[in-house]
């Protein structure tokens, strides 16, 4: 069963572009596995200077605060993207033939996915 961490990670005083904090939110079986991903995400982030970073501080959290610190926020509904995900459907479902005004209906969507 997974713990979940916080994961505080500080640079070196010696980091090209100043002192930074990286603050990261793991998931891992063992604080082994959640030292690894931390790593990971020091050079997904910082890539070029990952090196300039001192150890992760890990504190454990819970699976409540990991998934609020985790989970993607919308700011809104992209309604243009439903209608060309619809769109799609509509092409490419499991249906033996389509008839000229799916296609075209489709397609239209398609091409101006706000009207």
């Amino acid at each position: 069963m997974s713990k979940f961490y916080e994961a505080v990670i500080p640079s070196n005083a010696d980091h090209p572009n100043g002192r930074k904090t990286l603050r990261a939110y793991i998931a891992a079986e063992t604080k082994a596995e959640a030292k690894v991903k931390a790593s990971r995400f020091i050079f997904e982030q910082d890539g070029e200077y990952g090196s300039f970073y001192k150890a992760p501080r890990f504190e454990e959290i819970t699976q409540e605060l990991y998934i609020s610190k985790t989970e993607k926020q919308l700011d809104h509904v992209d309604e243009s993207a439903i209608k060309q995900y619809c769109a799609l459907l509509s092409l490419f479902s499991e249906q033996e033939s389509y008839d000229e005004d799916e296609v075209r209906d489709a397609e239209a969507m398609i091409s101006n996915p706000e009207g």
